[in-house]
């Protein structure tokens, strides 16, 4: 039997444990609003599309593959950190939006551009009347490489009309970005490509008026402000590392 003394000691430290827990919780809730408001600012709904993710992976199947011979997963920190905080729902939701955000195109298309024309409406450069702009249009040095804003499969590389020599890659959550207007294409159909990689040479193909990249970011096929994504991705570079990194 337990001696009054041991049963006190094993109550201090359950009672130690769960304040430790609850400290854990609310830092991961605290940290968890702190990324879901980054990614509003781009204009997403950061829960929907987590909610809409996980919906998609309902379905399962795919070759069985012994676990012995199994590929460590692509987060290993965050498996590390599932073992310890459990199933508490500030992390599940932080492990969520850590995965989301890894995906978004904040990243720059071009290094040492400016943005020549903005998203919306504009008086377009052809005609001469107010038009709506689905994107933003970077100017660089003639040559310029154009690089992927976020990891992605490539869904589209050829000529498209209006767009020129254009590349179009999905990057999941119903995510995609558009390159338009490129004189080379580096990238073929279903190429997967990381974060940063050339993909193409900024040109002048298509309706154009001269050599620049015309660059647009898509949620669901809804045109969204690009410039909102990259003022994100500079503000992330800014921020402290995330909780429990790869």
């Amino acid at each position: 039997r337990l001696t009054s003394s041991l049963k006190q000691e094993l109550a201090d430290r359950r009672a130690s444990h769960r304040q430790l827990m609850d400290r854990y919780s609310e830092f991961a809730r605290i940290r968890a609003e702190t990324l879901a408001d980054a990614i509003a600012g781009t204009g997403l709904d950061a829960d929907l599309l987590v909610a809409r993710h996980a919906e998609s992976k309902l379905a399962s199947g795919g070759p069985l593959i012994p676990a012995g011979d199994a590929i460590a997963g692509p987060y290993p920190g965050l498996e590390r950190a599932r073992a310890v905080t459990g199933f508490d729902p500030h992390w599940n939701r932080l492990f969520a939006l850590q995965a989301l955000f890894r995906r978004l195109p904040i990243a720059a298309p071009m290094t040492n551009y400016t943005i020549s024309s903005y998203f919306g409406l504009r008086v377009d450069p052809l005609t001469g009347r107010r038009a709506l702009h689905n994107g933003i249009d970077l100017v660089a040095p003639l040559g310029a490489s154009v690089l992927a804003t976020a990891p992605g499969i490539v869904s589209f590389a050829g000529e498209h009309g209006r767009y020129g020599n254009l590349v179009e890659i999905r990057h999941g959550y119903g995510l995609s970005t558009r390159y338009g207007h490129l004189s080379e294409i580096f990238v073929g159909l279903g190429q997967p490509v990381a974060q940063g990689q050339a993909i193409g040479i900024m040109g002048t193909s298509g309706r154009s008026t001269g050599p620049h990249l015309h660059y647009e970011v898509r949620s669901r096929d809804r045109a969204l402000d690009p410039l909102k994504f990259l003022q994100a991705g500079a503000a992330a570079s800014r921020r402290a590392p995330e909780v429990f990194p790869a």
